[in-house]
Parts: structure tokens; C-alpha cells; sequence
């Protein structure tokens, strides 16, 4: 049995360790409270990040677009200039047969020059949601630029990790009737603010394509992904790979370039 004094000198320790535990416990908390705080970020935040990132006031970029259908893959090159999110033009260097055809998207109006025929023809209605030179993007998805926060409702549904890069998972639904993918499922790098994958369905909840994208690097502040493979689910054994070899943004595009008259000239 412990003296009075023994005592004493017990619970002065046992309350001095107390006290020191609850010291450690509290700067424990204080050191991981901001990270717990930062990572309550809201979905129309984490839209708006990853807008910056994909919209862009200029670009210019050199693509080859591989298509794969029934165990065979063909190439295709082509030069890229857009300003904006409403101007872009398109021209088809290489291979031979499609040397020449060149796209021209003005808001929400497309136009395809066709060499061989000298003519051009404006895509408009059914024909937007065809294929665009046998690839899995329609000329739907070729007019699909414009930021998606003021266009959809946003829901944060989770994380999950694609190809090891954690990610916010999102489920995004139409706000106006009309959008080509009703509702979108998208998966959004945590901290670079790029989308990695996304899953876009119809109205009646089919999933009818998944997008993939890849290869993220870094221009200025941006980060961007360089490569995107689709694959159109009502169709078996076909994929698209469009990789950007050559990329530059913010650059002095004329306006002339984003013509029916340039569509024309050789």
C-alpha cells in the first residue's frame, strides 16, 4: 500500500501523462483537420476546375485518330485549329482516300468539304448522330465543346481509382431536354482537375458510350490529356483512339481560318 506522499506523487505522473496525451491528441487533430476540410469540396466546384482545364480560349494540335472495326485498324492524320468554345477547323492530311476532307464548326452549325466532290454539305439533324468517318464518335460529339457546368446538375456519388489515379465520381443529369448524352457519369482526377473516364447514357438509362482519356501533361497551369479512346457500346469489337502528337494553346489563330470560303481552298 502506497504512503499518502507515494500517493501524491502517483496521480501528479498519471494526470502530467494525461495531460500530455491529450496535447498529442489535439495536434493530431489540428494537423489533419485542414486536409479533412480541403476535401469537402463541392460538385460544382469540382466542375468548375476541370472546365478550366478542357475549355481553352486557342488551341492547335496535330491528332492521328487509329479506328479499329472487325479486327482491322486504319489511321487517319488531321490539323486542328479552335478558338473558343464555338469555332474550330479540321483538315484530314493522311491517308490518301481522306487527304482533303476538312470540318467547320461554327456554334452549333457543322460543315464537311468533300474533295472528291468539290461540294460542301452541312450536318445537320439525323445525320449528326452518325458516325463520323467510321470512327465511334458521332458529329454529335464533334459539336459537344461547351462547358458542362452551366449545363448539367452535378451530384458527387463517391471516389474510385482509375488506372491507380484517384478520382471524384460524379453523376451528371440534363438540365434543358436536348443534350446528346442525357446523363453522364464522369470520373475527375482529384487533384489535377482532368476528366479520366466517362460513361454516357441515354435518356432511358442505356449506357451508349465510354470514354476514356489518358496521358495528362501539363501546359502553363492546364492540365490536359493528350490521348481519348472511345468506345460505342451498341457496337461490338470497335474502339477510337484520337492522340495528340503535337499541341499549343493560347495561339494567334486568324479569323479567316473559320470560313466556308477557307473550307473550299486547296
Amino acid at each position: 500500500m502506497r504512503s499518502p506522499q507515494a500517493q501524491r506523487c502517483f496521480t501528479a505522473r498519471s494526470t502530467k501523462t494525461a495531460f500530455v496525451a491529450m496535447l498529442g491528441t489535439a495536434a493530431l487533430f489540428l494537423s489533419i483537420a485542414p486536409t479533412y476540410a480541403q476535401d469537402k469540396i463541392t460538385p460544382e466546384e469540382i466542375i468548375r476546375r476541370m472546365d478550366k482545364n478542357h475549355v481553352f480560349e486557342s488551341r492547335e494540335s496535330h491528332t492521328i485518330m487509329r479506328i479499329h472495326r472487325y479486327g482491322r485498324t486504319r489511321e487517319s492524320h488531321m490539323r486542328s485549329y479552335s478558338k473558343g468554345e464555338d469555332s474550330s477547323y479540321t483538315e484530314f492530311l493522311s491517308p490518301a482516300r481522306d487527304k482533303g476532307i476538312k470540318y467547320l464548326k461554327l456554334r452549333n452549325n457543322l460543315w464537311m468539304y468533300m474533295p472528291s466532290a468539290e461540294k460542301v454539305l452541312k450536318i445537320s439533324g439525323h445525320m449528326l448522330r452518325q458516325s463520323m468517318m467510321g470512327s465511334d464518335f458521332s458529329y454529335e460529339d464533334m459539336l459537344d465543346s461547351t462547358a458542362l457546368r452551366d449545363r448539367y446538375n452535378k451530384e458527387l456519388v463517391g471516389e474510385e481509382a482509375v488506372n491507380g489515379q484517384l478520382c471524384y465520381v460524379l453523376k451528371l443529369t440534363q438540365k434543358n431536354q436536348g443534350e446528346t448524352y442525357p446523363t453522364r457519369k464522369v470520373w475527375i482526377h482529384k487533384t489535377q482537375f482532368v476528366t479520366l473516364k466517362s460513361e454516357l447514357f441515354a435518356v432511358s438509362g442505356r449506357l451508349l458510350k465510354v470514354m476514356t482519356l489518358s496521358n495528362v501533361k501539363q501546359y502553363g497551369e492546364r492540365y490536359y490529356p493528350t490521348v481519348v479512346r472511345m468506345e460505342n457500346k451498341l457496337r461490338r469489337g470497335t474502339w477510337t483512339e484520337a492522340t495528340m502528337k503535337t499541341i499549343k494553346f493560347k495561339v494567334q489563330l486568324p479569323e479567316q481560318i473559320f470560313s466556308l470560303r477557307n473550307l473550299q481552298r486547296d
